[in-house]
Parts: structure tokens; C-alpha cells; sequence
């Protein structure tokens, strides 16, 4: 949790010395404050509270809130209210994800592993698959005694 919650911070910082959010050095970042960027922070700030809203609510709403995942529909009404709220009616906007670092459209490539084929390597892949089936025999046998 502490985690996560430290990997959310960025959205509370502002970057004017380069294109993009990621590019900044941390020295460069500046904090959204209500006399600077008041607006830009109440969205934010707004933004955070309907996602923690729908998080907890969400899932009690009857049938639906069972089928589908919380943090989808916070993820879908935070996109449309930012873009048809947000950018629309009041013309401010919170900064997207191209403003924050780049992105680029190819998918990665395939590729088989270089394995050397010597002995050493051969050994040790047969320990550890030795390992692991054995490791895997052993659990198999306690759950089916759990089981019975």
C-alpha cells in the first residue's frame, strides 16, 4: 500500500522546464498548490475522490457490482468525466499520460533465448526441473491428503 500510494504522488506534481513529466529532474518538480494551480488541483483532488468513492461503494451495487471490477468503472468514469467534464465545460485538464513520458506503438519482439548447449547448463536445468517436479509431486500429495 505504501507503494502504491508513493507511486501516486506524481499526479500532484507540475513540471514547467520540460516536454514531458518524466524528463524532470525530482529538483525541478514543483507541487501543486491552491494559489498556483488551483484549478489543476481540485480536479485532481476530485478525480481521487470519485475513484476512492466507486472503489468502496462499487462493489455492493446488486448483480453488477459482483460482475464487474471496481477499479474498471473508476477507471472509465474518471476517463469520461475528465474528457467530456473536465476539458469540455470548464477547460482545464489534469495531465495525460503522453504529457507524463513517451510512448511508442510497436509491439516487442519475439525472440527464442541463446542458451549455451554444454554441459553445465544441461545439469543445472536438469537439477532444478528435477527440483520443481519434485517440489510439485510433494504438494500434490499433501492437497489430496487435505482433501480426503
Amino acid at each position: 500500500a505504501i507503494i502504491i500510494f508513493m507511486a501516486q504522488l506524481p499526479a500532484f506534481q507540475r513540471c514547467d522546464d520540460a516536454p514531458r513529466f518524466v524528463e524532470c529532474k525530482l529538483e525541478q518538480r514543483k507541487w501543486l498548490t491552491f494559489q498556483d494551480d488551483t484549478s489543476q488541483l481540485i480536479l485532481t483532488l476530485v478525480h481521487v475522490a470519485i475513484c476512492m468513492a466507486i472503489m468502496k461503494f462499487f462493489p455492493s451495487v446488486p448483480k453488477i457490482g459482483k460482475i464487474v471490477p471496481a477499479s474498471l468503472v473508476g477507471l472509465l468514469v474518471g476517463t469520461l468525466i475528465e474528457h467530456t467534464l473536465f476539458r469540455q465545460v470548464f477547460d482545464v485538464s489534469t495531465r495525460t499520460v503522453e504529457e507524463t513520458a513517451q510512448m511508442s506503438g510497436s509491439l516487442p519482439k519475439f525472440d527464442w533465448p541463446e542458451v549455451p548447449r554444454d554441459s553445465e547448463t544441461m545439469t543445472n536445468i536438469i537439477v532444478f526441473g528435477v527440483t520443481l517436479a519434485a517440489i510439485g509431486s510433494v504438494e500434490s500429495v499433501l492437497t489430496l491428503q487435505a482433501c480426503n
